[in-house]
This record gives C-alpha cells, structure tokens and sequence, in this order.
C-alpha cells in the first residue's frame, strides 16, 4: 500500500493484506469491512482507510474480542483513521495485558 491514492481489488487488497479473499467478503456480509469505492466494471475498491480498518479488525480479534464486539465498536465512529488514532491506545494496553497474561501462563508451565 505505497500510495495514499493507490485502490485494489479484492484479490489484490488481500494478498497485500495477508487475508483471504473469503476473509474479505466475509467481512463485508457481516457488516464490518465494507469498500466505499468500485471501479468501472463494479469491482470492489479497497485502498487506505480500508486497511486501516482492516488493521483495527486483526488487532482486536487477535485479543480476543468477538466479531460482534469489533462491528459494535468499529460502529462508534466510522472515520476509519479517526477511530485509529483514538484507539490505539486502548489497543496497546490490552495487547499489554495480553502479553503479561501469557508470560504468567509460560512461567506457571
């Protein structure tokens, strides 16, 4: 994703993104990952404030919320690099606890 203005389609989104295709769709039925753009033939546009959203939706499932959690959450503000800003500190301290939850679980072992 070099270019601020630089759009994909979905296949090229996800493999930039490192997400399946299946994946992206199935975030766009469930409400959460919906492209604002297509192209001429009707394609689905994905560019930056998609994989900003995109990266938000990773971080939080990765500790532990629900997809419903996130949809409500992401539903708050839908400024994508607004919602970014203002949740990467929430998303820093769960990660945090996250990561001292799981060296007491290593060093428990």
């Amino acid at each position: 994703m070099e270019n601020q203005d630089a759009t994909f389609t979905i296949g090229e989104f996800g493999r930039r993104a490192g997400v399946t295709v299946r994946t992206l769709r199935f975030y766009e039925e469930f409400g959460l990952l919906i492209p604002t753009q297509q192209n001429t033939s009707g394609h689905r546009m994905y560019g930056l404030a998609e994989l900003a959203k995109l990266q938000q939706i990773q971080s939080l499932k990765f500790i532990g919320y629900s997809l419903q959690e996130i949809k409500r959450l992401l539903e708050v503000n839908e400024d994508a690099f607004s919602q970014l800003k203002n949740s990467l500190p929430l998303q820093h301290q769960l990660l945090t606890e996250k990561r001292d939850e799981l060296d007491r679980a290593i060093e428990a072992g």
